[in-house]
């Protein structure tokens, strides 16, 4: 637990070691009423332009960038986003030609780089199906990589065998070092605030409404990968909109505890639910009516 969080949660202060430094305005509403006004995914336009940068030249693509497009298409936490490595991301055997990547099954340490095992309930390790689109730009960078290193390679980030060995959220264009999930949250905050135009007003509020249940959120300790999560989030709920299992899909492919008893975790991570999940997901996500 940490103190200074529930100490400044408890006397309505700003938390200096999470979210924003800038104070909330609500400008005279009331703190729920601005609240209930703060947009918290992204408009189509923004999603639009995010696509167009992330989407856009794999191969010259800073590693971090890497790590917020796992945290934007496939809803991963940025500690998570910048524990995989190429190897978790795989074609599927019943299904040529579509892809998964496995989250969470390493993550890494708040502020660090370096690896550790996953294991709280709100943290699940879970394999993803990933969209046409962003697995093309993940196969681009694979053998863009190919083309530039020689393997084996020997760096002082360790030895590596082959590309799969190398994490997908590298530092900067150091393809060898794994960037951190703080890395990815600058790098999240940097396209927010250069490219989409966030204010720091909404920004703050953004990181208020996650205050409101810290223990939910401890493991999403920045606006910007809350705000790709909840974006994912809501482009699954209009894909499976009025299915039955409509809520187990949604919390097996956010990590979160599965609350339905007929399943099980990794009854879902069968290629038939992966399969059935993405199509459905392909046929509604906003990245697939923009044209890109």
């Amino acid at each position: 637990m940490n103190p200074i969080r529930y100490f400044c949660r408890d006397h309505h202060i700003p938390d200096p070691t999470w979210g924003s430094p800038y104070l909330f305005d609500d400008d005279g509403l009331g703190t729920d009423a601005a609240l209930s006004r703060v947009q918290s995914t992204f408009l189509d336009d923004e999603a639009r332009l995010l696509a167009t940068v992330l989407l856009a030249d794999p191969a010259g693509m800073p590693g971090e960038l890497l790590g917020v497009v796992i945290c934007l298409y496939m809803g991963a936490r940025n500690n998570e986003a910048a524990g995989v490595s190429f190897r978790e991301f795989k074609q599927m055997l019943d299904y040529p030609g579509e892809y998964t990547l496995t989250i969470g099954a390493l993550t890494t340490i708040i502020g660090k780089n370096a690896l550790k095992v996953s294991g709280k309930t709100y943290n699940a390790p879970r394999i993803v199906p990933v969209l046409d689109k962003v697995a093309a730009i993940i196969l681009m960078r694979i053998e863009y990589l190919n083309s530039v290193l020689t393997f084996p390679l020997e760096t002082e980030n360790g030895v590596f065998q082959s590309v799969w060995d190398l994490p997908i959220a590298c530092k900067g264009n150091d393809y060898t070092k794994r960037c951190s999930a703080v890395d990815i949250g600058d790098a999240a905050t940097n396209l927010f605030r250069n490219v989409l135009h966030f204010d720091e007003n909404r920004i703050a509020g953004i990181t208020k409404l996650m205050f409101r249940d810290p223990e939910r959120f401890v493991e999403e300790r920045s606006a910007t990968c809350y705000t790709c999560r909840r974006d994912y989030a809501s482009e699954l709920s209009e894909a499976f909109y009025g299915l039955p299992d409509q809520m187990t899909y949604i919390q097996y492919l956010m990590g979160h505890k599965i609350e339905d008893l007929r399943f099980k975790r990794n009854d879902l991570t069968d290629e038939y639910y992966l399969h059935d999940m993405k199509r459905l997901l392909e046929a509604s996500h906003r990245v697939n009516q923009f044209g890109l």
